[in-house]
């Protein structure tokens, strides 16, 4: 041990340029991984905040007959001001098995959060209406 002491004593320069070469080569370390956090930070909360709304359609659990449409966000932020319309010819579907109902006074929805999902009466089989006596007049 003493000559370990000896020496460092008698080296002292030597070990505090060593030392002093490991601090700087720590701190180089230290500011690359904060650079490369910051980066990814960025790019995490910008992806964070990009919402996405998909719209698919399912059929009602409680009516068979029925299809709903559900709007849902699976993107990683709230969506604002949703808006949507149906764009098809309703005389397309006057004759048909399927009746939607195109309501064009529909309000945007205001706010989705996250992972969450609207849904919404779209059509109903028209073969449907007298085998189980429900009529789309029947909703509230």
């Amino acid at each position: 041990m003493s000559l370990v002491l000896e020496w460092v004593s008698s080296n002292h320069s030597i070990v505090t340029a060593a030392a002093t070469v490991i601090v700087a080569a720590a701190a180089a370390i230290t500011a690359w991984l904060t650079r490369n956090l910051v980066r990814e930070n960025k790019l995490l909360r910008r992806v964070g905040e990009n919402p996405k709304v998909i719209a698919y359609l399912t059929g009602d659990t409680k009516h068979p007959s029925l299809f709903n449409l559900i709007l849902e966000n699976v993107g990683r932020g709230p969506a604002r001001n949703i808006e949507f319309s149906f764009d098809f010819d309703e005389r397309f579907y006057a004759n048909g098995r399927v009746a939607p109902m195109n309501r064009s006074d529909r309000t945007p929805y205001g706010f989705l959060p996250q992972n969450e999902r609207i849904s919404m009466f779209l059509a109903v089989e028209v073969d449907c209406w007298e085998t189980t006596g429900f009529h789309p007049s029947k909703l509230s």
